[in-house]
């Protein structure tokens, strides 16, 4: 493969990546919503959802960074930004499809930060309550019905 075919390749596989992202900004969002709401029982779909798609991103990213390596070792430089292509405008453009994803990328890091800890909020909510019940267990049990142990005398009369 030329350069410019890598960079080429280099694109479509970015812009595969950046819609994937978008679709996990979405979900990411949804995610947040969910926990505000607090309904649970919607989330477990939505982690599969976003697990899904991350691996396909993952897949993505494998190919990228092995034809990146190519490239780099093909016209022997460091960076990317060292490369001599005639036309400077797939270079460019794949620059801003990077610089895309990392945008997104880091709108869905703070969007998750302040779920985790949305998370953490209900979960010790919970834990709380837990507590009180317990609490509440033991009070009742204090007050519930008391046996009366020792022993029993029947005795037998006879006429």
């Amino acid at each position: 493969m030329e350069n410019e075919e890598l960079v080429l390749y280099l694109i479509k596989l970015s812009e595969g990546k950046l819609f994937l992202i978008k679709q996990l900004l979405t979900l990411t969002e949804t995610q947040s919503e969910i926990l505000e709401k607090q309904e649970t029982s919607k989330l477990d779909t939505i982690l599969k959802q976003k697990q899904d798609i991350m691996k396909r991103i993952d897949t993505l990213d494998e190919e990228f960074v092995d034809k990146y390596d190519l490239l780099k070792k093909d016209s022997y430089i460091d960076k990317i930004e060292n490369l001599q292509l005639e036309g400077k405008e797939n270079l460019k453009f794949l620059q801003d499809k990077v610089s895309q994803i990392k945008d997104i990328t880091e709108k869905i890091k703070k969007i998750d930060n302040a779920s985790a800890e949305k998370l953490k909020q209900n979960m010790e909510s919970i834990k709380n309550e837990l507590k009180k019940v317990k609490y509440g267990k033991k009070v009742a049990k204090g007050y519930g019905e008391k046996k009366i142990g020792g022993y029993s005398i029947f005795v037998d009369k006879k006429k």
